[in-house]
């Protein structure tokens, strides 16, 4: 009997995997060919030369150099559909902008990755409901999941060519896995963890991060520190062998021990706060913003080897010249630009209102907007408050992201891998306010209804 109960479940997850799957695909070819159709954002530009090269098998090239200013995860995704675009027989590398960034020409290979985008973005839909249904009824696991695969803000990032689509889909998978040890204490699950986390930080470096709290989660799972320094380890060597590849390509090019403190990249910590200094300034009128951001490009972005971007890094040359601003700036500890900053950045963890389009638009509308995702995060805050001891264990991106917020919530796409579990707890939150107040339900049967028998 127990045999033929687990047989049924099974073709359930199978059936609901499917229908969420195709539902979150047709919204998604949907939203490919109505929703910005003709514009890539500015760091799309550059992935997009990068993936040229790797499909020309080039290497990894901008400008005819070795490349290190971005991690090589997304690029190499986004080869693939240029690689397709050019088996079909259509030219690829034809791309043409003009000053807004808007595609003044057509680029089958752009139409190709949205498509590749929202392949991947419905399955991370179907990952949720997988991690779900380790906790929670299979209903309510499937009423997330459909209600997910149709959450435009979510969604509508299929559209950009961006990297969080992707990180989205890999921390997603990355979370799946480590449930899945926790569900079953198998060290194959381990290293799929080590896996999937090399190319989540292939993809987006601070995503190393997951280093504090990965060991963190498992040391809660192990109850002792002890046990949990044996799978903490596999997972971290596992992560260390599928990465190794991008910082030898990295120490080869140039052999300095200190790139590790960047994963490989030319993006440094130096390099961050030569920006933030200048920005800084910039805020106290010392110089324009336009200024900042020209010094910016001309020193660091336009013009410059990635040998000699390296050079003055280790240097201490971008190193004095950020103290140098920081001296003359001579900001508080406490000051009200980090108390502004710190509120635009925490509003950045909800998903967006679209703002500069409505505004123009309809004032109504974005009131609209507005209302729905304040919603949306007080709904949130209330299924996770009443939620996130039953549910510890699918947190882990979710507090590793809200934990290293003011680092990665700069931009507000950056924060689109902890939707789906704030989508989860937004659901969670109704539903526990309509049992809890409305049927008149207590608490005990309330979690009875929602949560799986054994947690």
């Amino acid at each position: 009997m127990a045999f033929s109960l687990h047989t049924i479940s099974n073709k359930k997850i199978i059936k609901y995997s499917f229908i969420i799957f195709i539902v979150a695909m047709v919204f998604r070819v949907v939203i490919i060919n109505f929703v910005n159709t003709d514009k890539i954002a500015p760091d799309g530009t550059g992935y997009y030369h990068l993936a040229y090269n790797l499909s020309k098998g080039n290497g990894y090239l901008m400008h005819g150099e070795p490349y290190f200013f971005r991690e090589p995860g997304y690029p190499l995704f986004l080869s693939l559909a240029f690689v397709i675009t050019d088996w079909v027989g259509y030219e690829t590398g034809t791309l043409e902008f003009d000053d807004d960034f808007r595609i003044v020409n057509k680029v089958p290979e752009i139409i190709a990755a949205k498509y590749l985008q929202a392949i991947i973005d419905s399955l991370a839909c179907v990952i949720l409901f997988l991690i779900l249904t380790r906790f929670i009824k299979i209903r309510y696991a499937f009423l997330i999941g459909i209600l997910f695969a149709i959450f435009f803000h979510y969604a509508y990032n299929i559209t950009s060519i961006l990297r969080e689509t992707l990180q989205s889909f890999v921390s997603l998978s990355m979370c799946l896995a480590l449930v899945q040890y926790f569900k079953s204490n198998s060290d194959k699950y381990l290293i799929f963890t080590g896996i999937l986390w090399g190319f989540l930080n292939l993809i987006f470096y601070p995503n190393l991060i997951f280093a504090v709290t990965i060991p963190i989660f498992i040391w809660i799972y192990k109850k002792s520190f002890f046990k949990a320094i044996r799978p903490s380890i596999i997972i971290g060597i596992v992560m260390f062998i599928t990465v190794s590849p991008w910082l030898y390509r990295s120490y080869s090019y140039f052999p300095d021990i200190r790139i590790f403190k960047s994963f490989g990249t030319s993006i440094t910590p130096e390099y961050l706060n030569y920006y933030s200094a200048l920005q800084t300034a910039a805020y106290y009128n010392y110089i324009t913003i336009d200024d900042a951001n020209a010094i910016f490009r001309n020193e660091l972005v336009d013009g410059i080897s990635e040998t000699d971007r390296f050079k003055i890094y280790w240097d201490g040359t971008i190193a004095a010249k950020a103290d140098s601003l920081l001296k003359m700036v001579n900001e508080p500890i406490v000051s009200y630009r980090k108390i502004i900053n710190l509120i635009s950045y925490s509003k950045n963890i909800l998903p967006p209102t679209f703002s500069k389009y409505f505004i123009e638009k309809s004032m109504f509308v974005y009131g609209i907007l507005i209302s729905v995702v304040i919603g949306y995060g007080l709904f949130a805050l209330f299924g996770f408050f009443f939620y996130f001891k039953k549910l510890l264990f699918l947190n882990i991106i979710l507090i590793t992201y809200i934990s290293a917020f003011y680092v990665l919530a700069s931009e507000g796409r950056r924060m689109l891998p902890i939707h789906p579990f704030l989508f989860t707890y937004f659901v969670l939150g109704i539903n526990y306010i309509f049992l809890r107040f409305y049927c008149k339900l207590s608490e005990t049967e309330v979690y009875k209804q929602v949560m799986k028998s054994q947690v």
